[in-house]
């Protein structure tokens, strides 16, 4: 809050850097969930814009809020696409520590530290809306504010 405050002293391409700085956050979080390769990369992104969002939430910031609610979106549907592509596999899309023994579905879930319930949520959420809805939904977020 106190950049945007500040951002009326400054040249106008700070001003618009501050502005800005919803998408950049989207854009970044966006390229990091593309670019993790582990159910539990996936899980640390979703954490951390959760994180983020109450924090902006607390800032009275809507436009980083909402921000970062958009990335746990993406997060949570990438959750729940790798979580059905553990199904009847052993192990693709693993968890990026070291298995336990046993590399079914479950097992791979919960060294990601997600719940088999919260992973089933995920999965419906694949089965109700497409990644071109995630899309959409997020561009509108940002295009609220």
């Amino acid at each position: 809050m106190r950049a945007v405050v500040k951002a009326v002293d400054r040249p106008a391409s700070d001003a618009a850097i501050v502005r800005d700085a919803p998408m950049l956050a989207y854009d970044r979080g966006r390229r990091e969930l593309m670019q993790a390769v582990a159910v539990d990369e996936v899980k640390t992104i979703r954490d951390q814009a959760e994180a983020l969002r109450r924090y902006w939430a607390q800032r009275h910031d809507k436009e980083m809020e909402a921000a970062c609610s958009a990335i746990r979106l993406r997060a949570d549907y990438e959750i729940g696409v790798r979580s059905k592509a553990l199904e009847g596999t052993s192990g693709q899309y693993q968890s990026k520590s070291p298995p336990s023994g046993d590399l079914g579905k479950e097992s791979v879930l919960r060294e990601a530290g997600i719940a088999p319930q919260r992973a089933r949520e995920f999965e419906k959420l694949t089965e109700i809306i497409t990644e071109k809805d995630v899309d959409r939904l997020c561009r509108e977020a940002h295009q609220r504010f």
